[in-house]
This record gives C-alpha cells, structure tokens and sequence, in this order.
C-alpha cells in the first residue's frame, strides 16, 4: 500500500544506513579528484612590440626571437614571471615560448633563426664604418658574417662611438679587436676610452713642458738684433720708411700728416618763405 507521496506503507528505511552508504560514495568520489595545483593559475603582462629588423621583439633589456611573425609587424606579447609567450594578433595563436632572461642584452634565438642576407639597414652601418676606417669597416664585416641581423646592435654602436671619439682611436681599437678576435661591444668602449684618456695625458703633460727649441722658434741672437733695430731709442720721430737689406720697414718721417678736409654736409632742408 502506498500513501499518496509514492511511499510504500509499512517500510523503514535505516537512516544510519544510509549515511554510512553516502559517506562511502563520498570518499570514493574525493579519490578521484587531484587537488589544484596552485602554480597553474600564473599571472602575466600582456603588451604589443614590433618585430625588428633581425627578427626579434624587445622585452625589458633582453632580446627574443619572434619568427616566423612577420618582421616590422606587432606581436602579442604576454610577460609571465619565468617565461614569456608571443602571440599572433590576428589568429590568437601562441608563436614562441621563451624562459624569460635575466641578464641584460642577452639574446635568446636559435642558430636557424638568424638572418643573414643583408638589409638597407645593414648597407647603411657598412657605409657608416668605411666613414670611420678600413679596420672599423671590417670588424662589422666579421660581425655580420658570425651573428647575421642580430650584430647590427653592436655595429650601430661602434658607428656611433664616432660622435664622442676621434676617428684614429675607433680605428686602433677596431685592428687590435680583429687581431684578439673581440666581438665584445663593452670591451671595445673601454678600450677606446683608454685610448682617449692616454692621448689627452700626453696632451697636457707637452702643454705643461716649456720648449727652448723648435724649429718656429728662432735663436735668441736674431730677436736681440730685431729688438735693437726696430725699437724705439728716443723721443725723436724716425723715418718710417727706409730700405735696409731689401727689407722695407716702417720709420716716422715719411708718413704723410695730411689733414683731412672737412667735407661739407649737404642737405636738403628748406626754408619757409
């Protein structure tokens, strides 16, 4: 016999029963479920850079390859705390996951990433560097030929040395930077400025010795001579012009004291009748 709710008449149930059977479904399902892995949910910065030149995006003081997006083109660019990802804008899709770098200027690329054939941008460092010296034009040959698109960075900074150096100190340190094979760029600014500094310290240390002998300067018998032919003994006017040894010198006597007319000023005013 049911009552009107559906409930058969006459049947318990065992309630304890049932909570024993709930709490064993229970623990079943919990074995079932890993816990959260709380490292998964990351935070990240997301901005936009343009692909330069040599293929890669600048992120903070470091450098990454962004192939294959297309050069001259902006990324995606999501900034996460141990790595970073760049996406394409268009279809939303991750291109490259990089570590992120902690040391300044690195470059993180790959050998097949490098691009070698030679841009506008490269023909104008090379012509900047022959400006400067064979030697300096060779250095970023060399470091063309070893790191492709991504030695431009430093032949632009060599090039631009040129603003605050002279142009023999950038050309000494480039020979001696092809002999040692340095491809450093810090090193090659040291070394120009040690150039530098020991030429201005030989510039001073000469300025600061006097010289009795050089070949402008005359020997001390040919300015007594001078002095005592050309200075004045008295108070008396002397001739002003005389020749001596085909030598003309200027005396007193021949200068033409010509007063100076006064010239009469002319005008044009009128007077009223």
């Amino acid at each position: 016999m049911a009552d009107p709710l559906g409930r058969e008449l006459g049947c318990k149930t065992d309630s304890r029963s049932n909570e024993a059977s709930g709490r064993g479904d229970v623990s079943g399902r919990k074995a079932l479920f890993a816990p959260i892995a709380i490292d998964r949910i990351q935070y990240f910065c997301q901005e936009t850079r343009k692909v330069s030149d040599d293929g890669t995006i600048q992120v903070g003081r470091s450098y990454y390859a962004a192939l294959p997006a297309p050069l001259h083109q902006d990324v995606i660019v999501r900034i996460y705390n141990d790595k970073i990802e760049i996406i394409d804008p268009r279809s939303m899709e991750k291109i490259r996951t990089h570590p992120k770098s902690l040391r300044a200027g690195e470059v993180t690329m790959n050998p097949e990433d490098r691009i070698f054939n030679p841009s506008r941008q490269t023909d104008y460092l090379f012509s900047k560097a022959e400006s400067i010296g064979p030697n300096t034009r060779r250095l970023c040959e060399l470091l063309f030929e070893e790191q492709g698109r991504v030695g431009q960075r430093r032949m632009q900074g060599i090039v631009n040395l040129a603003r605050r150096y002279e142009a023999c100190h950038i050309e000494q340190t480039a020979h001696e930077a092809i002999d040692m094979g340095l491809r450093s760029y810090k090193a090659f600014c040291r070394l120009v400025d040690i150039k530098k500094r020991r030429t201005d310290q030989k510039n001073a240390e000469a300025a600061e010795v006097v010289r009795q002998a050089h070949e402008l300067i005359r020997p001390a018998k040919d300015y007594g001579q001078f002095f005592d032919q050309y200075a004045a003994k008295d108070d008396k006017q002397q001739d002003v012009w005389q020749e001596k040894n085909g030598v003309s010198t200027l005396n007193a006597d021949t200068v033409s004291t010509k007063q100076k007319q006064p010239v009469p000023i002319k005008t044009n005013w009128r007077t009223n009748p």
